[in-house]
């Protein structure tokens, strides 16, 4: 397939044909999570399994009835809060940074597109920015 050149001006007719196509930069990919007693973290990795892939569990410091889940995709990390109740599975602060900037004639091969979570153009048009989930 030919890379998708004007990517920038595709945005609005992604986003109408596509609603979770949408702009995240204030998602995370990460979650505090309340651990029950005597639940380890191999336990805890395959339980949050369930919502995507998990990259990483840890507990976090000087709470160790509670655990930081890192995923790889922002989407997996709200359906475990959705799913849990902000009682039980809070936003955490990003893990790692899901941006890249890029200039303007840089083309995004179509095959990418279900990856991105928004497009973000500079205002002079010489540069764009690509968030990922």
């Amino acid at each position: 397939l030919k890379p998708f050149s004007g990517v920038v001006d595709f945005l609005p007719a992604v986003h109408e044909a596509r609603p979770r196509f949408c702009i995240m930069m204030d998602a995370t990919n990460a979650v505090h999570a309340v651990l029950p007693y005597g639940v380890d973290l191999a336990a805890t990795h395959l339980a949050y399994g369930r919502y995507g892939e998990v990259r990483t569990v840890s507990r976090l410091e000087g709470m160790p009835e509670r655990a930081r889940i890192v995923f790889f995709d922002v989407r997996s990390a709200a359906k475990a809060v959705e799913a849990l109740g902000q009682a039980y599975c809070t936003p955490g602060p990003q893990s790692g940074c899901r941006t890249v900037r890029l200039a303007g004639s840089v083309d995004v091969d179509i095959d990418d597109l279900p990856s991105i979570s928004g497009i973000h153009s500079d205002s002079g048009g010489g540069e764009y920015t690509l968030e990922f989930y």
